[in-house]
């Protein structure tokens, strides 16, 4: 692309060159040439035009940089001073003066186009347009009154024309010449240098345009082209001078553009910067960080609330020594902290000394004369307060109060979003942790069902959470002998589960040391009293299935009772002995309660234990499963074997209990004789 603008440049300036040659000739001999001399003037002004390509490609005009288009201006006005000292050479520098002078003027004219279209409104394009038609008029009409064109016939119409053209263009360069919003948006130092750049370009415009525009040798050369490089000066004159005054207008009132930039560049730098922050120890010293680079106050220091109930604390600060902190952390339940939870809204003190609620803030190390201070919100909840203090009276305004404010609701945001991420990590922790004991869990439950003759066994454990507290297994004392146990910890989660492992621990080491189930349960109890907490304690239901005799004797230690179906008398009855549970009672009492008691079984008899999970398992409308339900069900599919039995009663317990969630864990184990 830059290749292509130089070729073009190149071109350009030959056809230029060759252009002003023949023009040169032609105003040379206009008297030989009479008949073409009148053809000059409107070819040299769309000479002019061409140029405008060319000017569109270069750099002052394609940079969209203000200070860039100003040194555009002060190129172009240099290069028509020196073109300038050259006319002084002769007739042929004079009438390339002209020629040059329009085409750089024409060139300007596009700078001043981009500058005028800056932030443009729907009638910037139009105002200019109207510049240009009517510029293009008063070239006309004034080559029209130049050139004798209204010789021999009423010539008022024609100069009055000519007169409103020129006053409706001077209109129409004032109305552009305020298209200086550009200003608005420079800071103090860029307004301060467009300035010193701007006084010797407008004195340079000036006098162009008083002494340089008005030589008559312009005229001589081209009426049409002194009439452009008259009125495009006289533009960039008028341009040139409003915004000089408009800049000296600006200067006072550029420091608080700079604040306010600064406010808004320090915005977008505090959520940034929070955005990529989710720890909410390291979120409070950014805040301070941050709002001190902007507030610029003597102290300033952010509280925030506990997780739990408690006062605010000081969590971060600047411009504090360590006693001054220590000061108001014993302080912290102040005036002004109470108004703030009270009102959830900022507060503006600009005479501290005088106001009450401020007299506990600080010792009479740091003196503070106004105070800001601002609440932390989030869903209605106040996190905590951001406070501002300067050592002079009146020292904060309402812009500040808004700012600290802004501050403080991209600081709540930050916040709550840190908090949430550390409980979600927490949460995941967690989860993780009791998948961990999910599967430490099921790994202590039976993996096989055990294979006894003439018996089907089957089981299953299902934690209303991620772990529970009901445990079921099989230990084989000899050929002829297999244990069952069944049991519940009260409650549910990792520590139900955590009591369920140890009694799965202390009934694999006694199981072999005694033969009835009742030594058995005594032992167990005996172990577990005073290792288990207050509020914990465990049912169980401990039975010995002789094989060979086909008869079940079994201990119940305060479990749910074992339903049995006898298939001779066809009826399912519940088998209750007396019993407490395990960790309630210790000793003589204990062992007096429990009993034992034996089951002679036959074939087709079914034998169910479970937990109190299944009976008391409610639908939707709170209604339990129940005791009755369950030996009815038994009783009507006594005939299926003893994994279909186990299959058939989950399903009728999970089509009882709905879409609702499981409140406490299930546990069956089925045995049918066979």
């Amino acid at each position: 692309m830059g290749r292509l603008n130089r070729i073009a440049s190149a071109l350009f300036l030959i056809v230029l060159a060759l252009a002003f040659a023949i023009d040169f000739f032609l105003y040379l001999n206009r008297e030989l040439i009479a008949g073409v001399s009148y053809l000059r003037e409107p070819l040299l002004v769309a000479l002019v035009i061409s140029s405008i390509p060319l000017w569109n490609r270069s750099r002052f005009v394609v940079n969209k940089d203000v200070f860039i288009k100003l040194k555009g201006l002060y190129f172009g006005v240099a290069l028509i001073y020196g073109a300038y000292l050259l006319s002084f050479g002769g007739l042929a520098f004079r009438a390339l003066f002209t020629l040059s002078s329009a085409i750089l003027l024409a060139g300007m004219l596009l700078i001043l186009r981009d500058l005028v279209f800056f932030k443009r409104r729907k009638t910037s394009s139009r105002n200019f347009n109207f510049l240009l038609i009517f510029l293009g008029l008063e070239v006309v009409l004034a080559n029209l009154n130049g050139n004798g064109y209204s010789e021999g016939v009423n010539s008022q119409p024609l100069k009055f024309a000519h007169e409103f053209v020129l006053y409706i263009l001077i209109v129409l360069m004032v109305l552009n010449a305020l298209r200086n919003s550009w200003i608005n948006y420079l800071n103090k130092r860029q307004k301060i240098h467009c300035l010193w750049m701007g006084a010797p370009l407008l004195v340079g415009a000036i006098l162009f345009q008083v002494e340089i525009a008005q030589n008559s040798f312009l005229k001589e050369y081209s009426i049409s082209l002194a009439a452009l490089i008259d009125k495009a000066g006289l533009f960039l004159a008028i341009y040139l001078g409003m915004s000089f005054l408009s800049l000296i207008l600006h200067l006072p009132t550029a420091g608080i553009f700079d604040r306010k930039i600064r406010e808004i560049e320090s915005l977008h730098d505090l959520s940034r910067t929070l955005s990529s922050v989710f720890d909410s120890k390291k979120i409070a010293p950014v805040i301070t960080s941050k709002a001190a680079a902007i507030i610029r106050p003597d102290a300033l220091w952010l509280t925030l609330a506990p997780p739990g109930p408690g006062d605010l604390k000081v969590v971060s600060a600047e411009n504090l020594d360590e006693a001054e902190i220590k000061h108001l952390q014993l302080h912290a339940a102040n005036g002004v902290n109470n108004w703030i939870l009270d009102n959830k809204s900022s507060l503006l003190i600009n005479e501290a000394a005088k106001d009450p609620r401020c007299k506990d803030f600080l010792g009479s190390a740091k003196k503070l004369g106004s105070l800001l201070a601002v609440p932390l919100i989030s869903q209605n909840r106040v996190l905590g307060v951001l406070y501002s203090g300067k050592a002079d009276p009146f020292a904060y305004d309402e812009d500040e109060r808004e700012l600290l404010q802004a501050f403080a609701n991209q600081a709540a945001i930050a916040l709550e979003n840190a908090r949430m991420f550390e409980e979600l990590l927490v949460k995941e922790r967690l989860e993780q942790e009791l998948k961990i004991a999910q599967d430490a869990q099921r790994k202590l439950l039976p993996k096989v069902m055990p294979n006894v003759a003439g018996f089907q066994i089957d089981a299953i454990c299902i934690t209303a959470n991620e772990v529970g507290g009901d445990y079921y297994d099989f230990f084989k004392l000899n050929d002829n002998r297999l244990a069952i146990t069944v049991g519940d910890v009260s409650g549910k989660g990792a520590k139900a589960a955590f009591y369920m492992a140890e009694l799965k621990g202390i009934i694999e080491s006694v199981a072999g040391m005694y033969s009835s189930p009742k030594d058995i349960v005594v032992h167990i109890n005996k172990t577990l009293y005073g290792n288990l907490e207050p509020q914990f304690f465990i049912s169980l239901i401990y039975a010995v299935l002789d094989v060979k005799k086909k008869e079940l004797t079994l201990a119940r230690a305060g479990h749910c009772p074992l339903l049995y179906y006898a298939k001779k008398k066809n009826t399912a009855q519940f088998v209750e002995p007396t019993g407490l549970g395990l960790g309630l009672e210790y000793g003589e009492k204990f062992d007096g309660i429990l009993c034992e008691q034996t089951i002679q079984l036959a074939c087709g008899d079914v034998l169910v234990f479970y937990t109190d999970g299944l009976v008391e398992a409610r639908s939707a409308e709170q209604k339990e499963f129940d005791a009755e339900r369950l030996r009815e069900f038994v009783a009507n599919h006594s005939s299926l074997n003893a994994s279909d039995l186990k299959e058939a009663l989950v399903k009728e317990v999970s089509d009882f209990i709905g879409r609702e969630k499981a409140h406490d864990d299930l546990t069956c184990v089925v045995i049918k004789a066979t």
